[in-house]
């Protein structure tokens, strides 16, 4: 396969890393990802913690663990350990369904209330920081974009 001759040049000179927009989305949010880890862990609570009661508490009433899955940004093994931590805290409770004893389904308890809501309002705030470097009229122009890039991606479907 013939490499084009500036391909071969800037692979021998060093590509430098990417500037295109996917790379700087991924970028943003392992920035986001990792200050949030460090403001949450002041807060005793771990980024996959809250991931997981942040969508716990996105649903009313019990959560099948599948579900938690299909919205976790996290493994199946990961997450396993995650929910064992939640619980053994007494933030959430785990138990079988009455219909299939294999399935498990979870739910917050009130001792997680107080913690969420401190973390709710630190990671508000936290983006709202993110976004002001936005024009506040740029902002829904921003959503839209990254929603018609998920929905013609499929994204959506693998949820």
């Amino acid at each position: 396969m013939a490499i084009h001759q500036d391909l071969k040049h800037q692979l021998d000179e060093g590509l430098g890393l990417p500037q295109d927009a996917l790379y700087l989305m991924t970028e943003l949010v392992r920035y986001r990802e990792k200050r949030l880890s460090s403001l949450l862990g002041q807060k005793g609570i771990s980024l996959h913690e809250w991931r997981a009661l942040r969508i716990l508490y996105s649903f009313k009433g019990d959560v099948a663990m599948s579900e938690l899955i299909a919205h976790s940004q996290t493994d199946r093994t990961a997450l396993g350990r995650t929910i064992n931590q939640l619980v053994h805290r007494g933030w959430v409770k785990r138990f079988p369904a009455p219909e299939d004893k294999r399935a498990l389904f979870l739910t917050v308890t009130d001792d997680s209330r107080e913690i969420f809501v401190q973390v709710w309002q630190l990671v508000t705030e936290f983006d709202r920081q993110l976004l002001d470097s936005i024009d506040e009229a740029e902002r829904p122009l921003l959503k839209r974009l990254l929603q018609t890039m998920m929905q013609s991606s499929d994204i959506q479907d693998d949820k």
